[in-house]
């Protein structure tokens, strides 16, 4: 209709340029802008899905955890997906990547559940900064034992490896 509207105009030289313009602008946008939001989701899918378990044999090569079968993604947004299995209480809960608009990955969080102790929620957070250009991967160990989950000490591998075979958690990294 608006297409027709316009054609009219231009033939029967009723309508000024600048309104004729002014339609044409407000057609693109019309029937561009909810297609533009399909490309961006594709995108968006074909970049999260890039680093899923097919990007398992680069985080062994890396030492650090891998997505493990059966997990899904339980939420995904511009830039960050959280993989997670079914269900879990202790062991490796979930692991958040982060991926820059340029679908490069920045960063990968993992956390395992452990069993508390004196009412204490207690966990080992293990964060993948992935280097660019000329820099070096990065990968830090965090254990968090308060109630609150916030205070956090840094620890060694070792010191992680130790705390998941006292918990008897199967390393997946």
């Amino acid at each position: 209709m608006v297409i027709a509207y316009i054609v009219r105009g231009i033939l029967e030289g009723i309508e000024r340029p600048r309104k004729i313009f002014l339609s044409a602008l407000m057609m693109v946008i019309i029937f561009c802008i909810p297609g533009y939001d399909d490309i961006k989701a594709y995108k968006r899918n074909v970049c999260q899905a890039q680093f899923g378990p097919q990007f398992n044999t680069k985080r062994r090569n890396l030492g650090i955890p891998v997505i493990p079968e059966k997990w899904q993604i339980k939420e995904s947004s511009e830039g960050r997906v959280r993989w997670a299995p079914a269900d879990s209480l202790i062991g490796h809960q979930k692991k958040y990547i982060y991926i820059d608009t340029g679908c490069v990955i920045e960063e990968e969080l993992d956390y395992y559940g452990l069993t508390s102790q004196h009412g204490n929620k207690r966990e080992v957070m293990i964060e993948t900064q992935f280097g660019r250009g000329r820099l070096n991967d990065s990968v830090f160990y965090y254990y968090y034992h308060d109630d609150a989950g916030r205070r956090a000490d840094t620890i060694t591998r070792q010191q992680a490896d130790s705390i998941f075979a006292a918990e008897k958690i199967r390393k997946d990294y």
